[in-house]
C-alpha cells in the first residue's frame, strides 16, 4: 500500500512540473539565505521566530517583533511616527500599524529568506482567504505576492531556494476542494503557483505535519488513514520529484520527524499507538528512537532511545522536554555533539521567572544563539529567553530573559526601544 501510494505521488509530481530552471543551488547540502531555516523549526513551536542574521523576527498576537542581536531587545516591526503600536485601542487604528499581521489558524508563518521577510497572512478584504506577503525588514513595505484562496488548513509551509512550498487544502470558486503541495514564486509574482503533488482531503484536518527542507529535498510525514499515528513518512526531491520513505522497518516504529547535523540525517521515530500514548497530560510516552543516517537515509545508526523535542542547528543536538510533567524526572535541554556525546545541560526548573511551567519550544540558530519559548500552566502567559552557546561545555549555562506577554488579543508588551533594522 505504501509503495503505490508513492509512486502514485510520484506520477502526480512529474505530471505537473514545468519547464522553468532553477537558479539556485541544486546539492544536497546547506546554503544560509536562501534555504529553509530547519533548525528553527518544531513541532511543539508556539510562535514562529525566524532568524534575519543581524536579529530575530516574532510574532505575538496580532504584532510582529524585531529582537536584535547586540541588545536582545524586542521592538515592534513600525516606524510610523506617533503609531501605539500593540497599545492601541482602536482596532482600525491598530491595523494601520506596520506590525499588525492577521494571523491564519491563531499563528503567522514567519520566514525570512534572501533579505526579505514572508508571511502567509489573511487576506485585509476578506479574512476566509490566505495570501502570501512580502515584508520589508522594517516593515514600511508589504507586497502581496500570491493569492492562496479559501484555505481550510495549511498543514505545512517552507521557503527553500526561491519558493514556498506549501501543503494547502482549500475550496475554489465553485466551492470544490482541493488538497496538495504547491511551489509559489518568491521573486515572480506572475508566476503561475504549480502542484507538485496531489492529496487526499482530510477535511479540516491537516494531510500532513512535519514539513521541513534540506539540500534539494522536501521532507515531511503524510497521513495515510484517520488513525494519526500511522504515518507516511517522506523526502521529496525537489527536482525530480523522486519520493523515498525514510527507514521503513517491519518492527512497528514509524519515523515522524527528521532534522540534519554535520550534513547527516538525524531521524527521531515511534511506535506510538492510541493505546500506548497519553494525549490528556497523563504520564504516558510511546517507546522512542533517535537515529543517525547518511543525508540520503542509509547506514542508519541507533544513538538513544531519549524521549523529548529534537532539533539541531547543524553542529549541536538538543532534546528538551516540551510537555511539563511535575513529577518527571528529566526537567532539563540536554545538549549534545553531533555522534550524540552530552556536553551539557540546562535545568529548566531554574529559568528565571518560570513557576508553573507547563510547554517549552526550543529554537537553536545558526550563530551563537539558542532562544527558549516556555508558557505557563493555567496562564495566558509566554516568556522568550535566550543563552549563549559559547557557555556550552562550561556546566553553568546563563540563560537571560528577552520578553514575556500575553496570549490574547493586542496583549503583546516588549520592552521598549528604536527599531534599528540593518
Amino acid at each position: 500500500m505504501r509503495k503505490i501510494l508513492i509512486a502514485f505521488l510520484l506520477l502526480t509530481f512529474l505530471c505537473s512540473c514545468s519547464a522553468s530552471q532553477f537558479q539556485y543551488p541544486t546539492d544536497n547540502t546547506y546554503h544560509a539565505g536562501t534555504d529553509y531555516q530547519y533548525n528553527m523549526y518544531s513541532q511543539t513551536a508556539i510562535y514562529n521566530i525566524t532568524d534575519s542574521g543581524e536579529g530575530y523576527y516574532f510574532w505575538v498576537p496580532f504584532c510582529l517583533l524585531y529582537i536584535d542581536k547586540a541588545s536582545m531587545t524586542a521592538v515592534p516591526v513600525c516606524s510610523k511616527p506617533n503609531c501605539r503600536h500593540y497599545e492601541e485601542t482602536d482596532a482600525e487604528r491598530y491595523a494601520l500599524c506596520d506590525a499588525f499581521i492577521q494571523p491564519v489558524e491563531g499563528n503567522v508563518h514567519l520566514f525570512w529568506n534572501e533579505g526579505n521577510l514572508y508571511a502567509i497572512q489573511r487576506a485585509a478584504q476578506d479574512r476566509k482567504f490566505y495570501e502570501l506577503v512580502k515584508i520589508s525588514p522594517d516593515g514600511s513595505r508589504r507586497e502581496i505576492l500570491h493569492q492562496l484562496g479559501e484555505v481550510l488548513i495549511i498543514s505545512g509551509a517552507v521557503t527553500h531556494r526561491g519558493y514556498l512550498y506549501a501543503a494547502l487544502t482549500y475550496y475554489d470558486e465553485n466551492m470544490k476542494t482541493h488538497c496538495g503541495i504547491w511551489k509559489y514564486s518568491l521573486n515572480n509574482p506572475s508566476e503561475k503557483p504549480i502542484q507538485l503533488l496531489e492529496l487526499q482531503s482530510r477535511g479540516s484536518k491537516e494531510v500532513l505535519h512535519n514539513m521541513t527542507a534540506y539540500g534539494n529535498h522536501l521532507y515531511f510525514c503524510m497521513y495515510v488513514n484517520d488513525d494519526i499515528y500511522d504515518g507516511l513518512f517522506v523526502s521529496c526531491d525537489i527536482q525530480t520529484g523522486e519520493l523515498q520513505e525514510i527507514m521503513a522497518t517491519d518492527d512497528g516504529f514509524k519515523t515522524t520527524e527528521v532534522t540534519f547535523v554535520d550534513g547527516k540525517l538525524l531521524v527521531l521515530r515511534s511506535n506510538a499507538t492510541q493505546e500506548n500514548t497519553a494525549l490528556d497530560g497523563e504520564n504516558q510516552f510511546a517507546p522512542f528512537q533517535i537515529w543517525l543516517c547518511d543525508i540520503d537515509g542509509s547506514n542508519p545508526r541507533l544513538l538513544g532511545n531519549n524521549y523529548g523535542t529534537v532539533l539541531s542547528d547543524g553542529e549541536y543536538i538538543y532534546r528538551g522536554g516540551f510537555l511539563w510533567l511535575e513529577d518527571g524526572e528529566d526537567h532539563f535541554l540536554h545538549i549534545y555533539d553531533a555522534d550524540y556525546n552530552e556536553l551539557d545541560t540546562v535545568d529548566l526548573c531554574l529559568i528565571p521567572g518560570i513557576t508553573t511551567p507547563w510547554m517549552f519550544a526550543y529554537y537553536p540558530t545558526m550563530d551563537d544563539r539558542v532562544l527558549i519559548l516556555t508558557s505557563s500552566k493555567g496562564e495566558k502567559r509566554f516568556r522568550l529567553y535566550w543563552f549563549d552557546k559559547s557557555q556550552i561545555g562550561s556546566g553553568a549555562i546563563e540563560v537571560h530573559p528577552v520578553m514575556d506577554f500575553e496570549d490574547e488579543y493586542r496583549g503583546a508588551f516588549a520592552h521598549g526601544g528604536i527599531l534599528k533594522i540593518k
